[in-house]
């Protein structure tokens, strides 16, 4: 009756420790160690253990039994347990028919984890089959913030019936999360990656928004594709520059050549795109904002807030107008971060429109203090808020009851639910964060190519995609024609010139380029940020153009 007992406890008790205590959900493995160590303890006393005379023959007999009883534990997992031979053992005992009900109860598991184990092995294999010869186009890869993946899939590549979707996934994800036309595949190094690539005439799009694995993969991508010719893409998220350094790294080593024909690697800053899609698709709503003396106050100390008063500070010069950003922000460190990324923004003297930043400190970023800050401002084109969600939503109801119902309010939402449930009232106010639309919504980024490859002929690298100076400065361009549209019936030519010249010379100077009678891209200096009027007729005539 004790081994009954005890291995029932073991099971029970073992289960609970990797479900609480380990917090693995997924506790097969947790279910494979706890019918092993129930039936080894069930089995114990099937087998003699009788002491021989002699000390070595009892530590003999001792170790057999251990491995007999690690023998019926295979055959229980490889469907050859002899349940009889079993059985037999425990005849006549008072328990019998409780003890041969929990064998064949741990047989009866045992049965089914091998037989998950076997579909597990063959559903991968049939997975990558029809990667590899499934007729498919265009094929999407997917591996990172599953909840971001879901909800994008569902919206938007799900009504792509012709297009494969591929999620990578570092543990089995619940298959009731994804549609049923996702093919999912645990993902074990980048060469579970490199398999599904060697599928020809079909487009891949690679989507790797993760950890440091992502870059690890994409790395592994790049120098698997080399210079071959194809129309694939890899977006990856590089916050830390790691990818970007590699590519810079192989060129310089004649190793790569960074053309737009080989692998397209798009380097994403997901808040920076996500506000120039923004800014675009928004313009009409938006241009009221430049249309007096622009003045902005911008309230949190994330990369939106950082990369918005950014975005304000350049596109403000379309307009040829002075401009002023206020910042809200409570962490010590968050000027000191603009000061450090753009410095050249700070100097006294500037030659174009003036940018003037003031930074307001408050004790938290609270819907109260912030509020109480807010009115002391006698005016301002338009808020900006850049907290959490509830902070955001808080204070923008507060904004539009209190202060005015018509002043622009600005502010990003990342949850699906939150975004769905407050459009109607703010509308096109939410900046919708949660959204990998940027990547397929790209207007903006084919009028960015088309002005890359106007101008490519006079660039050192004439790589767009490859190449995150070039793309983002092609974006910002590109965003800045579309502004400046509106202003040009109003303005001079000549007047346009130098507001566009200008805008390059700020965008320049909050990615951190200083004035430098060399230009030295390394150092990030150029010998161009000056006055339009003291630029050579050549370099006037691209703007011109």
């Amino acid at each position: 009756m004790i081994y009954l007992i005890a291995s029932v406890l073991i099971f029970i008790l073992t289960n609970v420790y990797h479900i609480f205590v380990l917090k693995k959900f997924r506790f097969r493995e947790g279910l494979f160690i706890s019918v092993a160590l129930a039936f080894w303890i069930v089995c114990f006393p099937t087998l003699e253990w009788k002491l021989s005379n002699t000390l070595l023959d009892s530590f003999f007999l001792f170790f057999k039994n251990i491995l007999i009883l690690f023998i019926y534990i295979v055959n229980l997992f490889v469907y050859s347990l002899d349940f009889d031979k079993v059985a037999s053992a425990f005849n006549g005992w008072s328990v019998e028919t409780p003890i041969l009900f929990w064998v064949a109860l741990l047989y009866l598991i045992a049965s089914l984890l091998t037989f998950s184990f076997i579909i597990q092995l063959f559903g991968e294999y049939y997975t990558f089959f029809k990667l590899k010869y499934g007729r498919k186009k265009v094929t999407h890869i997917f591996f990172g913030d599953e909840p971001l993946i879901t909800h994008f899939i569902k919206e938007k590549i799900n009504d792509q019936k012709n297009d494969r979707i591929v999620l990578l996934s570092k543990k089995h994800s619940d298959p009731n999360n994804f549609p049923s036309r996702v093919l999912r595949l645990t993902f074990k190094d980048s060469m579970d990656l490199l398999r599904i690539i060697n599928v020809r005439n079909q487009t891949n799009f690679y989507f790797l928004d993760g950890d440091i694995q992502s870059v690890e993969m994409a790395i592994s991508l790049i120098k698997s594709y080399g210079n071959r010719i194809t129309n694939d893409y890899l977006f990856v998220y590089d916050p830390n520059d790691i990818v970007e350094d590699y590519l810079s790294s192989v060129t310089e080593l004649n190793e790569l050549r960074r053309e737009d024909s080989a692998l397209k690697v798009r380097l994403l800053n997901s808040e920076r795109v996500t506000l120039y899609n923004y800014f675009y698709d928004n313009k009409g709503r938006l241009l009221d904002l430049f249309k007096k003396s622009p003045s902005f106050i911008v309230v949190g100390e994330n990369q939106f807030a950082i990369e918005s008063a950014k975005l304000l500070s350049w596109i403000c010069q379309v307009f040829g107008k002075d401009s002023r950003i206020t910042c809200l922000y409570s962490d010590e460190e968050f000027p000191k971060i603009l000061y450090s990324e753009m410095p050249a923004m700070f100097e006294k003297e500037s030659y174009e429109n003036r940018v003037d930043f003031s930074f307001i400190k408050v004790t938290k970023l609270s819907k109260s203090e912030i509020y109480e800050k807010l009115e002391d401002f006698s005016s301002y084109s338009g808020i900006f808020l850049f907290m959490d969600d509830i902070q955001n939503l808080e204070l923008a109801k507060v904004i539009k009851q209190r202060i005015s119902n018509h002043v622009p309010i600005i502010f990003n939402l990342n949850e699906p639910f939150l975004i769905n449930q407050y459009y109607k009232k703010f509308g096109n106010s939410i900046i919708q964060t949660t959204s990998l639309d940027f990547i397929f919504n790209m207007p903006l980024e084919r009028k960015a190519l088309e002005l890359h490859q106007k101008y490519q002929d006079k660039f050192i690298e004439k790589n767009f995609y490859n190449n995150k100076y070039n793309y983002y400065s092609s974006m910002s361009r590109a965003l800045g024609d579309y502004y400046s549209a509106e202003v040009a019936k109003e303005n001079k030519s000549i007047q346009l010139l130098k507001n566009e010249h200008n805008r390059w010379s700020i965008y320049l100077k909050t990615e951190g380029w200083v004035y430098s009678n060399q230009r030295d891209d390394s150092c990030k200096k150029h010998n161009l940020l000056i006055p339009f009027d003291e630029l050579s007729k050549e370099e006037q005539s691209k703007d011109r153009n």
